[in-house]
């Protein structure tokens, strides 16, 4: 087993050879495998700035020593739970007797004895995303995002800012520094509201419900889509967290640490996830008096009973968030998504914050080829659907799908009820193509990123081509189906994959042990 202090001194040896000679650095870039199966077990991406400024980022089986591991280790520090089931973490916080800040200390506590290279990992992820936003139309700086992260963290509940505040206490490095392998308590923060601060997902979603469903009650499926180098780190940090606290317990399925509410249900039968809008509006540049999306989903699965009363929170009013989405919601009897367009573009739509269903009348502008008319099924992809909300007709990746979503249930045969198999076929399509490119309709994605700068000509490029700017390249991170009736889950984690090796055309779902019921 590599220790940190073997993995930093090979860093350090492979960043004082490539600031010698550039040629080695491009050599990483043009043929990373053979460089990278050099040294058993490590997987880098390495960003050469101008000049040979390196940034080293890591992933791989030394990045978190999992192969290490057997799926029976458990690492306990009570109230907290963490078990290694192979390529997922099973968490449980037991809020019995405990202070939520003394729940988030010990929570960091029980990471590192069961990663011990967590820090590292979430390091990387962080200057992974910061290397591909820099390139990006409208550039992110760390400072940027640190700034957003300390504005929204105000307001946050109370119990979730002691929560983070207690994972501090462990995650402390005084210093804000990317690519050291460690974590500031800045840094983390940034990786608790990661997804509201960089926004780089793009998810989709369906569901069959009442006759439409072969067991009459609502299957749903739901694929968390980002940016498609993540997966370097995402791969390493999958987990199934469950917040035990009576009758607000709820599980959230999402990156490993994260407090916030992604892909979650709880036990009153409601599932739900964070679906991405884009709709073309700028990110707001006063954040006094805006929410957390992730963070209010959680209080709302943790409060409600209802779909209804979680619908309702979410597209209340007085509730503002950073940007344009869609929520997921699901119960036994219906599915659908909160329509949020928080955000209105100048000239635009006024908005129309709404529940959207299978039944639901959709926006008059929309063409004949991006209606539904499916009864008892719903779909959803990274934009809007209902009246007087914005809905962009010439982007293609949220067309292309809804055209996939619509052909793919139109194809059942009649009288064929969708059953769990057949939504994973769905939701598992990887498109016409069969070559999991978004643009050209498929659900489950697999693309490869592209980050060309001009001025640096050693910029990386997964797949070894040279385009100016970015490429909004995703991967589906985790893929999740559920039986809202018996609540039956499986999920699809993306698994390691080598630089610049494609991930997976297709999922391999696995049935995992409802944590709840």
């Amino acid at each position: 087993m590599e220790t940190n202090k073997t993995r930093k001194g090979f860093e350090e040896k492979i960043i004082g050879k490539m600031n010698e000679d550039k040629a080695f650095g491009k050599q990483i870039f043009e043929d990373p495998k053979t460089t990278i199966e050099s040294e058993p077990g490590m997987v880098l991406y390495m960003k050469i700035k101008k000049f040979a400024g390196i940034a080293l980022l890591i992933a791989g089986v030394a990045i978190t020593l999992l192969g290490c591991r057997k799926s029976t280790d458990i690492a306990r520090y009570n109230p907290v739970t963490i078990q290694k089931m192979g390529n997922y973490y099973n968490v449980t916080l037991d809020y019995s007797n405990i202070s939520h800040r003394e729940m988030g200390r010990q929570f960091a506590i029980a990471i590192r004895q069961a990663m011990p290279d967590y820090e590292a990992t979430i390091d990387f992820l962080l200057a992974m995303h910061l290397v591909v936003l820099e390139n990006s139309s409208n550039p992110l700086t760390f400072a940027t995002v640190k700034e957003r992260a300390k504005i929204i963290y105000e307001n946050l509940n109370n119990d979730y800012k002691d929560e983070i505040a207690g994972m501090q206490d462990i995650f402390k490095y005084d210093e804000d520094k990317l690519v050291d392998g460690r974590l500031s308590k800045n840094e983390f923060l940034i990786y608790q509201l990661f997804s509201e601060i960089m926004r780089p997902s793009s998810c989709s979603a369906s569901a069959a419900t009442g006759n439409a469903s072969a067991t009459g009650n609502t299957i749903v499926g739901r694929n968390w889509d980002w940016l498609s180098m993540a997966r370097y780190g995402i791969a390493y940090l999958h987990s199934i967290t469950t917040y035990k606290n009576g009758g607000k317990t709820i599980t959230n399925i999402g990156p490993l640490g994260q407090l916030n509410g992604l892909t979650l249900f709880n036990q009153h039968k409601i599932f739900g996830a964070v679906i991405n809008a884009t709709t073309g509006t700028l990110y707001p540049s006063d954040l006094a008096n805006r929410r957390s999306l992730f963070f209010d989903l959680r209080y709302a699965f943790e409060n409600f009973s209802t779909l209804a009363q979680i619908s309702d929170f979410m597209k209340d009013p007085k509730n503002l968030y950073l940007y344009n989405h869609a929520i997921l919601l699901a119960d036994p009897a219906t599915a659908g998504v909160v329509e949020n367009q928080v955000n209105d573009i100048p000239g635009g739509a006024l908005g129309n914050r709404s529940f959207r269903t299978a039944s639901s009348a959709l926006n008059p502008g929309l063409t004949p080829d991006q209606t539904w008319g499916i009864p008892g099924i719903f779909a959803a992809v990274n934009d809007f659907r209902l009246p007087d909300n914005d809905w962009d007709s010439l982007n293609f990746e949220n067309t292309t799908r809804w055209t996939s979503f619509r052909d793919k249930y139109a194809d059942v045969p009649f009288g064929q009820r969708i059953d769990i198999e057949t939504l994973k076929s769905i939701t598992g399509y990887s498109g016409p193509n069969s070559d999991g490119k978004m643009s050209q309709g498929a659900i489950f994605t697999s693309e490869m990123q592209q980050v060309w700068n001009q001025s640096d000509p050693l910029s990386a490029l997964e797949d070894g081509t040279g385009v100016k700017g970015i490429s909004a390249a995703y991967t589906t991170m985790q893929s999740v189906i559920m039986d809202m009736n018996t609540m039956e889950l499986w999920i699809h984690f993306v698994p390691p994959t080598y630089f610049g090796e494609k991930p997976p055309l297709h999922p391999t779902y696995q049935k995992i042990p409802n944590p709840i019921y």
